[in-house]
């Protein structure tokens, strides 16, 4: 019997528990608690504790899913090894959920300790399972277990409230560690996170203590990584499953420094009190950063903030000065959506964006409505292409000259307590049609038990027939646990979905400030929903993936659009060099005046250029060389390709 058989058994024990008793280990652990995991179940990800899925507390789903789980996790014990096979299937018959694990550390010593609910006749009774569990060369005893060249264990019983504790590490005495233990209530650091995560303390629950030298050792090599992000000064690091408000909710939680936040936005969300039509298909919501929160993330110098300026004639302190904006989609269309009181804002940034030309027309239509036409990014591409491209031809001119007739028409309009932007009218004059009593955002959000108050990034996609397909694709996965158990399942006696709601809400949500984020996914029957959020699913994903390339793939633009305007002066002199070459003539340098100091043509027909203002690679080398077979120029340049012009990739 090894220590991780006796692992194996205990998290095999926890299998068969369909509802777990509260946790009590949590509630008694000290200060020197360095991490803690809670496992409420092996099935956790699959229990439904919702009142609209009452058909998973049905006797024929209740009764048919223990069996197949029962028989399932007796199969899994015959694939351990044979000597340790009969005494586990003894110990697992009398452990039940939830099992408790929590790192301690005082100074030198490190301490394991592991809890669970046991069902014990008595100490005696204990003792007999234990020793059949571990048996020779192992010594048990009344309150320890032993092995020469393993670790000891010592163990605790509480036959009055069926509690079994084991505790083993690297201790000179375990029996020792107990003493750290309250049984009056302890102070574990994490108390406070777990209150706010998992408030009735019995769903999955994983705390760790970043800071502390052994877990800094174990993430040794991501403290680059870290550092980046801001998170080398984290103190406390959460993941939580747990059921509230009527909702499965997976958190991920940190607690930062306070003189260490990470660059987030703090949310300014309205209540939404907007109505709306038919049936609200998707929701977000989006806080803005502001330049110095930007400028935290990017840490370019105020270039990025001048790149901005110089590109937009704004800055991202104006963009941040709108409050937090929404975007909602519901069967008349999409809008954006901002409060009235972000209004003068709104007309400030306007007002900017046509002073630099990014704004082309500004009027007013009938019913109120505002067309917004702006110099669309096709046509901004356009412009920049025609400054790259050294090699332009009369058709590319012609063919950039069209493209930048495109741009982007918007439409706003003032509603209550609110500004209703979108890219076309009607969606606009469809909502004077609204019932008076027509359902709003603020109600739907409250029956959904979705709060956006302190959400300062939120996606929700409401999807039909989500409760359904997670029922199924539930019934499905409970066949396969019978085949592999080859235990029985009646499949015609479990329900069908009609009693399901014919629709269902997701949520994605990044909450709190700098100082205490907590990235929320808010489901509504379980871990199956992910896997019928389909388009939803990717526009999640889209989401978290804009959000960690935006600001680097613009900082590329930045520097790509600098490096260009390096080349552009050089076109000249390739046009002639080019003819030259191609002819076999020799090339003197000085029969080709430079356009600029930095700027050399060498005796080879090569082009160096010694790049001026373009950020990081100022003072970098690029050098044009023709390729005669080929009849091209070519750049030869250490520089990474993503920060070239196209016709250097």
């Amino acid at each position: 019997m090894h220590l991780r058989h006796l692992a194996a058994a205990l998290t095999l024990a926890i299998s068969s528990a369909y509802a777990a008793p509260q946790s009590w280990l949590q509630q008694n652990l000290p200060p020197q608690t360095t991490a803690y995991l809670r496992l409420p179940n092996l099935w956790f990800l699959e229990n439904h504790k919702l009142a609209a899925s009452a058909i998973y507390q049905s006797d024929a789903y209740r009764e048919q899913t223990a069996a197949v789980r029962r028989a399932l996790i007796q199969r899994l014990l015959t694939l351990l090894p044979a000597e340790a096979r009969q005494p586990l299937q003894n110990l697992q018959q009398h452990l039940d959920a939830p099992l408790e694990i929590a790192l301690l550390q005082d100074k030198n010593e490190l301490n394991l300790l592991i809890a669970a609910t046991a069902q014990f006749a008595d100490d005696q009774a204990l003792q007999q399972t234990l020793a059949q569990t571990f048996p020779a060369p192992w010594q048990v005893g009344a309150d320890r277990i032993e092995q020469r060249g393993e670790p000891p264990i010592a163990y605790r019983y509480d036959a009055a409230n069926q509690r079994l504790l084991l505790s083993t590490g690297l201790v000179k005495n375990p029996a020792d560690s107990l003493k750290y233990l309250s049984e009056d209530g302890g102070d574990a650091p994490f108390t406070a996170l777990q209150s706010r995560l998992d408030p009735k303390a019995d769903g999955l629950y994983l705390w760790l203590d970043p800071q502390n030298p052994l877990i800094q050792m174990k993430t040794r090599d991501w403290q680059p990584i870290l550092q980046r992000l801001g998170l080398d000064h984290t103190r406390q690091l959460a993941l939580a499953w747990s059921v509230s408000d009527e909702r499965p909710h997976l958190q991920i939680s940190l607690v930062q420094a306070d003189d260490a936040p990470l660059n987030l936005p703090t949310a300014r969300g309205a209540t939404l009190e907007l109505p709306y039509h038919g049936d609200i298909s998707a929701l977000a919501a989006l806080t803005l950063p502001s330049d110095a929160q930007i400028e935290g993330i990017a840490q370019s110098g105020g270039k990025l903030k001048q790149a901005l300026q110089q590109t937009l004639g704004i800055s991202a302190d104006d963009l941040a000065a709108l409050g937090t904006l929404y975007y909602l989609a519901d069967d008349n269309g999409g809008y954006l959506v901002l409060p009235q009181s972000a209004k003068p804002a709104l007309d400030a940034l306007l007002g900017k964006l046509q002073q630099s030309g990014v704004l082309n027309k500004r009027e007013t239509l009938q019913d109120g409505i505002e067309h917004l036409a702006f110099t669309s990014l096709a046509a901004q591409g356009a412009k920049h292409s025609e400054q790259d491209n050294v090699f332009k031809k009369t058709a590319d001119t012609a063919f950039n000259t069209l493209m930048s007739q495109l741009q982007n028409h918007y439409y706003l309009r003032a509603e209550g307590d609110y500004l209703l932007i979108s890219d076309l009218p009607q969606p606009l004059l469809a909502r004077k049609n609204l019932a008076a009593d027509a359902p709003t955002v603020a109600r739907w959000l409250a029956a959904e038990h979705i709060d956006l108050g302190d959400s300062a990034y939120a996606y929700i996609q409401n999807q039909r027939h989500l409760g359904r397909d997670s029922y199924y694709n539930g019934l499905k996965r409970l066949q396969a646990y019978a085949d592999l158990a080859q235990s029985p399942l009646d499949i015609m006696a479990l329900p069908d979905a009609s009693q399901l709601p014919a629709s269902g809400a997701v949520a994605l949500r990044l909450r709190g400030d700098g100082k205490n984020p907590t990235l929320t996914l808010d489901l509504q029957n379980g871990i199956d929903d992910l896997l019928n959020l389909a388009n939803g699913t990717a526009t999640i994903a889209s989401i978290g993936i804009l959000s960690a390339i935006a600001l680097p793939a613009y900082q590329d633009y930045t520097i790509r659009s600098r490096i260009a305007q390096n080349l552009l002066p050089a076109s000249a002199l390739q046009h002639d060099l080019a003819d030259a070459l191609a002819a076999g003539k020799k090339i003197n340098p000085k029969n080709y005046p430079s356009p600029g100091k930095n700027i050399h043509v060498e005796t080879s027909g090569d082009i160096r250029i010694t790049l001026e203002n373009a950020d990081k690679y100022s003072g970098a080398t690029l050098t044009l060389h023709y390729d005669r077979a080929g009849k091209q120029w070519q750049c030869q340049t250490v520089i990474p390709a993503r920060y070239l012009p196209p016709q250097c990739r």
